[in-house]
């Protein structure tokens, strides 16, 4: 790197200060991993390497590359609030690197491009909405967008200088892109076919062609013996397989004893007899309509996410390979035109990759679509801050105002064809789940419409277009100040994006997490006693794995308990087992966990430490039964009310259980939910009306506050019990009333 002035070491400092600001402002926020099971397994294999035990978390394969990263931290803390955000921190200083390296990208394809301009470019790219989203969860995208920055730094640096170190360094950092995630197994195809087409054009000896084959096999070779040491782990048996498994050559899968259903759905939809399955779809006609709507919709969140860089960077790239197909060897930029091979061939592959893996119409979904299945960005978002780089260059360079134009036209009806592809198929799907998680670049409000923001994108990237058309005349000053404009433009817009993508998936991904935290903290406080878990959920079994870090717990309810001993049963299980001839203690209910202990020295423990304990055949545990419990309103028909005036219920409480009585010192209250006509909350939490007793029967006066039914439309009102600070009792199989309210103007 070249010796700075004064004022790029000021852009410099700034970049990497905004960098580390937008990355760690919502560290506070985060306790733990919350994506399940992606984080869980990453997690797991640093944990098992780390020396604690945590088989049987995820029977799914998940790469480790990551993990390797985590696993030092294990040595610092057991903390797992500790552990999190320090892997936040270490994606922070990701995020510092990918600025760097893209500096230095820039200045291998052009030494000459103005250095301020090259940092705000670099800044741009390493500030992706996707980037900046991602670097908020301790999973493998931040790494794997980071070390793939550093392949494309180590590919020119090889094209450039064919010496049998870069040869061995970047055969191996390719290959360590696929030991982050399984998807990049195309860096090592693309790598191999840039090699074997420069030794074609005489530019590379045949012999460094052998080293890069041979360190690639060996490399094929550890990753098998690492898998298999990993997979023993994390199942927690010598041949590697939980009982009722089956192992594939890069999966782990459960029993196929499970309904069909379940194996066409989203259990079964990465794994490698799903992918072989989807590779034989596209052999028939059928096949490649689906794999063409597939990839119509991928290409539309690409170029949606990067507010159409993707189609510019494409551009640039292009014209640099076409020009290297033209240029004579000799030519002083010729080797370049081999890295330009390696990056488009990296480019196709992995949209052919994401465009296959997640086929909408292979995956049965059976009650509810997955939206995002049609526009999967995860996979993809790799690429765009290569694209985004390539894209800034070619926007910055151009000076050709007819082919501007032509250009320009072609992007706008590219991405018009994509969208018309997508609408096709998501017209009229009216029930589904999105996953944020899974296409963070798109996020610019709280509810999805594709037709909104392809509006929007649209709206901008025509007027964007126009701008740029009046600023090239080769006037340097103006070119260079749009320039400048349109990367923080950009800029803001993929911090506004990141930050709402983070509040959308996260935060609310956190905060249903963190409502386990204190049964978590009870185990971790008594990790001497195994836990014993009852309950299907594998989130729910993940959530306590991963912040009750050091227990053993086993995830099987046996005949005989332990002298002591925890219990955590899940609500929706509580009736289907009979506890009460256990001997437990009914210690707290958290989110729909219920945790119970067993035996005098731990029950001692915890009344000395201020738990109320209840025995499960008393009397006051009575209460947990909720579908003893019934409330009713005396007319439940559509009501009409003027705007902002208040609406009075009375609610009615009864219970055909005499000995359900509960005198409430604990916090039992009456409140309500208010929704749209759509089901979206319009006021979630709102004010608590005491229950003094289940005992029979007890009216209570509800108001609902009618400054929350803001504007005239139709509304949905639910009456919900609720244990104060503990939970809805409608998620514990308690009762709950639905009101329909109808709001008219006071004129």
């Amino acid at each position: 790197m070249k010796k700075m002035l004064m004022k790029e070491k000021l852009i410099f400092i700034a970049s990497i200060m905004l960098i580390l600001a937008a990355r760690l402002y919502n560290i506070s926020d985060l306790n733990a991993p919350c994506v399940f099971g992606d984080e869980a397994a990453y997690w797991s294999h640093a944990a098992n390497l780390a020396g604690l035990p945590w088989t049987d978390v995820e029977h799914s394969w998940f790469s480790y590359g990551y993990s390797f990263l985590l696993v030092p931290l294990f040595f610092v803390t057991h903390n797992m609030s500790w552990l999190y955000r320090m892997a936040i921190v270490l994606n922070a200083l990701m995020g510092v690197a990918s600025f760097i390296i893209g500096i230095a990208i820039i200045r291998e394809i052009d030494k000459e491009f103005n250095y301020s301009m090259t940092m705000l470019l670099s800044l741009t790219s390493a500030s992706y909405s996707s980037y900046l989203m991602q670097s908020n969860v301790a999973w493998a995208e931040t790494f794997l967008y980071m070390w793939f920055l550093f392949g494309v730094w180590g590919v020119i640096r090889f094209v450039k200088h064919t010496t049998w170190k870069n040869t061995a360094m970047t055969a191996a950092s390719c290959f360590f892109l696929y030991i982050i995630h399984n998807r990049c197994i195309v860096a090592v195809i693309a790598y191999i076919v840039t090699v074997l087409y420069m030794a074609l054009r005489n530019k590379l000896e045949w012999t460094k062609v052998i080293l890069t084959l041979m360190i690639f096999i060996m490399a094929f070779s550890l990753n098998g013996m690492m898998k298999t040491k990993l997979e023993t782990m994390l199942i927690g048996n010598e041949g590697g397989v939980a009982e009722n498994t089956i192992v594939l050559d890069n999966t782990v899968e459960t029993n196929n004893d499970a309904p069909e259903s379940d194996v066409t759905g989203f259990n079964g939809l990465n794994t490698l007899n799903s992918h072989i399955g989807k590779l034989k779809l596209v052999l028939s006609l059928e096949g490649w309509k689906k794999l063409i709507f597939s990839f119509g919709g991928k290409l539309w969140y690409l170029l949606t996410s990067t507010i159409m860089m993707a189609y510019f960077g494409v551009i640039y790239i292009v014209r640099k390979l076409v020009s290297g197909f033209k240029e004579e060897k000799s030519c002083i930029n010729y080797s370049m035109h081999f890295f330009y091979v390696f990056l488009a061939l990296f480019i196709c592959g992995t949209l052919a990759v994401a465009s296959l893996a997640i086929i909408p119409g292979d995956v049965d979904y059976t009650n509810i679509t997955r939206l995002d299945f049609f526009f999967y960005g995860r996979y993809e978002d790799i690429l765009s801050g290569i694209l985004i780089i390539c894209a800034l260059l070619h926007l910055v360079k151009t000076a050709d105002k007819k082919l501007y134009i032509y250009r320009s036209v072609g992007g706008l009806v590219i991405y018009l064809l994509c969208f018309f592809v997508l609408h096709f198929q998501i017209k009229d799907i009216t029930s589904f789940y999105l996953n944020n998680f899974c296409v963070p670049g798109i996020c610019f409000s709280d509810k999805f419409s594709h037709i909104l923001y392809s509006g929007i994108l649209i709206t901008v990237y025509v007027t964007g277009c126009a701008l740029l058309f009046l600023a090239n005349v080769r006037k340097n000053r103006l070119q260079c100040l749009m320039s400048e404009s349109v990367c923080i433009l950009l800029l803001s817009a993929f911090l506004y994006i990141g930050q709402t993508a983070y509040q959308n998936s996260v935060l609310i991904n956190q905060k249903s997490c963190d409502s386990i935290s204190e049964i978590c903290d009870i185990l971790e406080d008594n990790k001497e006693y195994k836990t014993y878990y009852l309950g299907e959920s594998k989130e729910n079994r993940q959530a306590v794995r991963t912040r009750a870090i050091e227990n053993e717990i086993k995830y099987f309810f046996p005949e005989k308990l332990d002298e002591n001993c925890f219990v955590i049963i899940e609500t929706n299980e509580i009736q289907k087992n009979d506890l009460s001839d256990k001997d437990l203690y009914y210690v707290m209910g958290r989110g729909d966990l219920l945790l119970f202990a067993r035996g005098d020295e731990i029950v001692k423990k915890l009344r000395v430490k201020g738990c109320p304990l209840f025995a499960v055949n008393n009397t006051e545990f009575a209460a947990l039964d909720m579908s003893r419990i019934k409330m009713s309103i005396g007319d439940t028909d559509l009501k009409i009310v003027k705007e902002g005036e208040d609406l009075l219920l009375e609610i009615d409480i009864m219970t055909d259980d005499s000995s359900a009585i509960i005198i409430n010192d604990v916090g039992y209250c009456l409140s309500y939910h208010i929704y749209d006509a759509e089901r979206n909350p319009v006021s979630f939490d709102n004010e608590r009306y005491i229950i003094h007793s289940f005992s029979g029967f007890e009216r209570i006066p509800v108001m609902i506050d009618g400054s929350k039914l803001r504007k005239e439309g139709k509304y949905i009102i639910e009456i919900d019990m609720l244990e104060e600070g503990v939970a809805w009792l409608s998620t514990m199989g308690g009762d709950l009333l639905e009101l329909s309210v109808e709001v008219k103007d006071n004129h």
